[in-house]
């Protein structure tokens, strides 16, 4: 990995690296989220 260095004294690839696990749990909840509206939008059209 290319190194990128440090601002202010804080490395910046630690810190960039250490939000990938709430990206991916913010990532599968949006996911979920957008799952279940679209199973909502199917049950009505089917309904109609």
């Amino acid at each position: 990995m290319l190194p990128l260095g440090h601002i202010a004294g804080i490395p910046v690839e630690e810190t960039a690296l250490s939000f990938g696990p709430v990206l991916l749990a913010s990532g599968g909840v949006l996911g979920l989220k957008l799952r279940d509206r679209w199973a909502r939008v199917r049950r009505r059209r089917t309904r109609d």
